[in-house]
């Protein structure tokens, strides 16, 4: 736990890590259109994988 009070996990395969995290946000994106979820649920799910994309950015230009 650093300074701030956040969890530092340490990852030895980063790429593997990317993979698994990017083909979580494609099911996201795909529940994201199913017919059974309500408008709010459906934007709730974008902004999701929205969120978790932006963070992986970040966390790729923060090498």
């Amino acid at each position: 736990m650093d300074e701030q009070g956040e969890v530092q996990l340490a990852v030895d395969n980063r790429q593997a890590l990317a993979d698994y995290v990017n083909a979580k946000v494609k099911n996201i994106e795909k529940m994201a259109e199913s017919p059974s979820l309500t408008p709010v649920e459906k934007q709730a799910a974008r902004q999701l994988a929205r969120s978790i994309k932006r963070e992986l950015q970040r966390a790729a230009e923060a090498k």
